[in-house]
């Protein structure tokens, strides 16, 4: 992850655990976040009211560092902010910064491709904060990408989907698992 690293390597962390927005990243509070039960609400300007997700043990170290450490308070923003993740010069972290971040850290990792260039001459990556959402749905309903079955209802709240349709796009990822599951619990007359 790009500089200042503990801050950044835990953003990316948590979009790809949570699926949150990058928007809605920038967006959390120390208020809106139970450290106990590594839990997050998530204010989304799509949905009227917070929706909770979860964070896997692996983050709390980060945020511990970030949070507890000092690496947070090296920014002057810091000081009166009530946002968890702040930058040198504001006090909320922008979408911009979290899509930088995200870029930025896939170019390091030797990952990141243009995949072409739109009608005004901008560059459209691979590797982006809203990649990282697509990560996470992927991951959660589909067992053979290294996480679980996740219910399709479940996973819209999670996302923060307002219809189920666009949470099915996630379906195309389940096949051969579905398959499986057939073949394990399927009725048997």
């Amino acid at each position: 992850a790009p500089s200042p690293r503990v801050r950044n390597e835990w953003l990316i962390r948590l979009l790809a655990q949570t699926g949150s927005r990058a928007r809605e990243a920038g967006k959390i509070k120390f208020e809106h976040i139970d450290f106990d039960e590594r839990t997050i609400k998530i204010y989304s300007d799509k949905t009227e009211k917070p929706r909770t997700v979860a964070y896997q043990p692996n983050l709390s170290t980060l945020m511990d560092i970030w949070v507890n450490g000092g690496n947070r308070e090296v920014f002057s923003s810091a000081e009166d902010s009530h946002y968890l993740f702040v930058t040198r010069k504001k006090g909320r972290i922008s979408n911009d910064v979290v899509n930088s971040v995200v870029k930025k850290a896939a170019e390091n990792a030797g990952i990141q491709e243009v995949l072409y260039v739109d009608q005004r001459g901008s560059k459209r990556y691979r590797v982006t904060a809203h990649a990282l959402r697509h990560t996470f749905g992927v991951h959660a309903i589909n067992p053979d990408h290294g996480g679980g079955s996740m219910n399709l209802r479940y996973l819209q709240d999670v996302m923060g989907h307002e219809n189920i349709e666009t949470t099915e796009v996630y379906l195309k990822y389940v096949g051969e698992e579905a398959v499986r599951d057939m073949q394990r619990h399927g009725p048997s007359f």
